[in-house]
């Protein structure tokens, strides 16, 4: 992964519309909306205190585009506003082996992928609220993105029959080999003022094997759902195939600064 910056989610609101600021040759007012709340808060008054004194955005409230660290946000922020295919990542690490939930916030973390051809800014959410941003720029990379933030070293392709969830998590995780790692593997389709959900997939990993099952739209989300066995190279293949589709589309005319 090419470079790294990590920013507070208040900072990271501040410098998406220095970003926009950018763009338009109409002045951005910091405002309130669905998306960011009040800009104009004192949490990012002070967010935008500090990335003034580290040279990330200027006393106008632009971004500073100059320097590695300016064209790497510029290209980082471009691939986050302009991409319409955007690969979630949701894992939950070190499961209780009595098939309880206790701590399990404290062990949430999100990989985000924000596509485009041939490259993707890799964003990562973890509990306390710190955002860090990457570039990758060829599918063998975003491959790896992914399959290293999910997999452990210990993952083995699933054996056996199809398990089907019912309402008791502790009988559903023996009967998928006892995971230690839970992940949630969606498919987003964006367009300005819409997401939409094209797929989801739930992945249980661990040392009992690897377990897949994929999830219909707007249906409860485990309830019936059915999990067949699948070797650990199946995160990748996935990956790859979405990477392929967006290469094949390019991107969407008149989105990249510059």
């Amino acid at each position: 992964m090419t470079a790294l910056l990590v920013l507070t989610e208040a900072e990271l609101e501040v410098t998406e519309e220095a970003h926009l600021r950018g763009l338009s040759e109409e002045p951005v007012a910091a405002r309130p909306d669905e998306t960011h709340g009040d800009l104009d808060s004192e949490e990012h008054r002070q967010a935008r205190l500090s990335l003034v004194a580290r040279g990330v955005i200027d006393s106008d409230g632009r971004l500073v585009e100059e320097g590695d660290l300016g064209q790497f946000l510029t290209v980082a922020l471009d691939h986050r506003l302009a991409s319409t295919t955007v690969l979630v990542l949701d894992r939950i690490m070190g499961l209780p082996q009595d098939g309880s939930t206790e701590g399990e916030q404290d062990q949430h973390t999100a990989r985000v992928l924000h596509l485009a051809p041939g490259s993707a800014c890799v964003e990562d959410l973890d509990p306390g609220g710190l955002r860090s941003l990457g570039l990758v720029s060829d599918t063998e990379e975003l491959v790896a993105a992914a399959t290293t933030f999910l997999l452990p070293p210990d993952a083995v392709a699933g054996t056996g029959g199809g398990v089907v969830a019912t309402g008791q998590t502790s009988e559903l995780m023996d009967a998928l080999g006892r995971p230690t790692v839970l992940a949630e593997l969606s498919l987003l389709e964006q367009a300005p003022g819409a997401t939409r959900i094209l797929q989801t997939h739930l992945l249980a990993i661990g040392p009992g094997g690897c377990y897949l099952a994929t999830r219909p739209v707007d249906t409860d989300p485990t309830q019936g759902m059915a999990f067949r066995p699948v070797g650990p190279e199946w995160v990748g293949e996935w990956v790859r195939a979405d990477v392929e589709s967006v290469a094949r589309r390019g991107w969407p005319e008149g989105t990249m600064t510059g």
